[in-house]
């Protein structure tokens, strides 16, 4: 994005080093932007998208109006599609923004576990025409668009994995208990193990069959 504020952007790559960081244990936490002159404005990340000059913006919402918005996980994914090297600002609420770097360097502030959220500061470098809250442009009505599908398709494999997975299991759990019943008529190995695998596998059949009824759901 071209500006005449004299500011150095955040990378994709940056960003995705540190959303790594906690992927994998808070993956579902929500993600939070704050104003650095403003503590009773937080945003949070509703979409991505290259601008015409190979920037990244992140796309932002008022987190009292918004009606869904990308946790840790989703925004890490997300960012997976672009190069490692693009810029990135922020933008919401008619204003451009850029990430506010923490003593250390880094972006985020410290995850509050509590509340399950993870959030960083931002500085406004400049504005743009904002519709109000309700009235979407047909830019942001793409952007929409483009994010429901991307989270559509991203359940849809997600169920078709799980279901798969426990597919498998079932057959394999029936002849655990086959070999495992047959072993503790015909005696050939130590009786107690046989009646400590059978109630066993009965429940992961059970807790399989379930799961996969429910995914068919």
């Amino acid at each position: 994005m071209k500006t005449t504020e004299n500011i150095k952007l955040t990378t994709v790559g940056k960003l995705q080093k540190e959303l790594k960081k906690h992927e994998k244990k808070r993956g579902e936490y929500d993600l939070e932007v704050w104003l650095s002159d403003d503590d009773d404005t937080s945003f949070c990340v509703v979409g991505t998208e290259l601008d015409k000059d190979g920037d990244l913006c992140i796309y932002l919402e008022d987190i009292e109006w918004s009606e869904g918005y990308y946790c840790v996980r989703e925004l890490f994914d997300e960012l997976s599609e672009y190069d490692k090297d693009t810029k990135v600002y922020l933008a919401g609420a008619g204003l451009y923004l850029n990430f506010d770097l923490n003593g250390d360097g880094s972006v985020f502030c410290d995850p509050d576990d509590e509340n399950e959220s993870l959030g960083c500061y931002t500085s406004t470098f400049g504005e743009y025409d904002y519709e109000p809250h309700g009235v979407l442009t047909e830019k942001e009505e793409r952007r929409a668009a483009r994010r429901n599908t991307w989270r559509t398709r991203k359940d849809n494999w997600k169920g078709i994995l799980e279901g798969i997975t426990f597919l498998l299991c079932i057959p394999l759990t029936v002849y655990g208990l086959y070999y495992n019943i047959a072993a503790l008529v015909k005696h050939s190995r130590p009786v107690w193990e046989s009646i400590l695998w059978i109630p066993f596998l009965l429940l992961l059949l059970w807790v399989c069959i379930m799961n996969l009824v429910k995914n068919d759901d």
